[in-house]
């Protein structure tokens, strides 16, 4: 269909529709979860639902996926005076590396893993993201952090590309200024700069990519992570969103692991 929306039972939200918000904005305000399907130019439809497989016909024949390849290798290299982030595969169990491949928590502690340390954990308290809260909720109702999506940060994503993601910053009660200076910051405890994650505002300079737990303890700069809040009643869901640091302890403790596991260069 073109020019309007329609949703899963086939009604149609426009300008003519009893909300008012409706008519100033010529656009369809939700009030219940449905299945859209935009208005788009008859030469670029069958592509766009191509590309991201949003058709709502049911009956349509699916599309057919070939096997998954790999394109290519990410090579270790040096651009512009700085190294590039390597895959996670180059990086994982090498001994005497200090790069953070890992970083999760479970509402109780927070862990994170070095590469030249294999699968030992390094703990600590997990800390109560700070941010915006849902509806009526507050800091009394948020839990300690939880979840793995810190997985992102070790990745040069999440809190370490806020400059390029204003839609986030404000999400948990950030401003323009704090996402520069956190972006920014993040370059002095990485190891090098992602080579496809790019920030425009920084000159397209690469996402600070691959912590470095050495740079971490000498500069005393936590890696700032961006995150969901829980709720600390069970069954509660989600009830803010924020921003967070893991635990400092976490970083001298894998340091002091790694000197341990190098071996004797006598």
């Amino acid at each position: 269909m073109s020019g309007r929306y329609r949703d899963e039972d086939g009604r149609v939200a426009g300008d003519t529709g009893s909300d008012a918000a409706d008519g100033w904005l010529d656009l369809a305000v939700p009030v219940h979860v449905r299945v859209v399907e935009y208005g788009i130019a008859a030469a670029v439809h069958d592509t766009v639902l191509a590309d991201f497989a949003l058709e709502e016909d049911v009956d349509q024949p699916p599309l057919q996926v070939a096997a998954p390849r790999t394109i290519r290798k990410v090579e270790p290299c040096v651009r512009d005076g700085r190294p590039d982030a390597v895959g996670v595969e180059s990086v994982l169990h090498h001994p005497g590396s200090t790069m953070v491949v890992a970083m999760a928590r479970n509402g109780t502690d927070f862990g994170i893993q070095t590469s030249g340390t294999g699968d030992q954990w390094f703990t600590g308290p997990a800390d109560t993201p700070v941010g915006l809260f849902l509806g009526n909720y507050g800091p009394e109702d948020a839990n300690p952090d939880i979840g793995d999506c810190a997985i992102m940060e070790t990745a040069g994503m999440g809190g370490f590309a806020m400059a390029a993601a204003p839609a986030i910053v404000r999400f948990v009660g950030g401003d323009v200024p704090l996402a520069l200076r956190t972006t920014r910051t993040m370059y002095e405890i990485t190891l090098g700069e992602h080579p496809a994650f790019q920030v425009p505002i920084l000159e397209f300079r690469g996402t600070p990519t691959g912590i470095d737990v050495t740079r971490v303890v000498r500069t005393g700069i936590l890696p700032q992570i961006n995150t969901g809040m829980a709720g600390a009643v069970a069954g509660t869901g989600q009830v803010g969103a924020g921003l967070v640091n893991p635990p400092a302890q976490c970083f001298p403790a894998a340091l002091s692991a790694l000197a341990k596991a190098v071996p004797d260069l006598v």
